[in-house]
């Protein structure tokens, strides 16, 4: 980047790369780009990216209540009903839904109630 010593009209300083006068109003440039520094001043590198894994160490929020959708074919959902309830729905056929802790970790209920339950067709059934 330099300063011309012999002033230019709307080029204080001019910088490698296409230079547009700042003396031109809502001037842009028109075309296909193949790469990019930033996007609205923030850098590509701190995009999610959509057909990639990615991960994000900010909050991802998913602000409507229609649903959000996981899986290649669409196999879970989990959307807000109209009583404001989460409610995780296994699209398959007969699917299930599986809450696996990790390890030895558990799942407590204990201060909490599981209601509308189907009777179950297993003969092993645990109560603690």
């Amino acid at each position: 980047m330099f300063t011309p010593q012999t002033s230019l009209s709307g080029f204080t300083t001019i910088s490698p790369g296409f230079q547009i006068s700042s003396t031109v109003s809502n001037a842009k440039f028109q075309g296909t780009s193949t790469d990019s520094d930033a996007l609205g001043g923030i850098g590509a590198a701190n995009y999610l990216r959509s057909n990639a894994s990615d991960s994000t160490s900010g909050t991802l929020s998913i602000v409507n209540d229609t649903a959000m959708i996981v899986g290649a074919d669409g196999d879970l959902t989990i959307n807000i009903n109209g009583s404001s309830q989460p409610v995780f729905t296994n699209t398959n056929t007969n699917g299930s839904i599986v809450i696996a802790p990790n390890g030895s970790g558990t799942v407590d209920v204990s201060s909490k109630k599981i209601t509308s339950l189907a009777s179950p067709t297993s003969t092993s059934i645990y109560k603690y």
